[in-house]
């Protein structure tokens, strides 16, 4: 099957650019990028509570080393484990926190 995007950007990420991506897909990032940060969080080191309700300080929430809103992509190694609170409290003014993956 053909996927109804192209490929943009030189990360290789198809959704670069996007702000937005397929929930199937975010839901597969997720888990990936979840299990590779060990269920904590990569701002502050607290824990990931996947049992908290939708929108909790302590529920997990993929950040963006580099914002979608400043040509960040979608891409892993542009992804971050972190909680709700610490993705809300820094949006796309993200201090350096971690050296980008490769």
């Amino acid at each position: 099957m053909r996927a109804r995007w192209s490929t943009r950007g030189s990360s290789g990420c198809p959704h670069a650019g996007e702000r937005h991506i397929p929930a199937s897909e975010h839901r597969i990032l997720e888990q990936i990028v979840y299990g590779r940060a060990g269920w904590t969080c990569e701002s502050c080191g607290g824990p990931l509570n996947p049992l908290a309700p939708h929108g909790a300080d302590d529920a997990p929430s993929l950040g963006h080393e580099r914002a979608v809103s400043r040509d960040g992509s979608w891409s892993l190694s542009n992804l971050l484990a972190e909680q709700v609170g610490c993705n809300r409290a820094h949006g796309a003014e993200r201090p350096p926190t971690k050296a980008v993956r490769a």
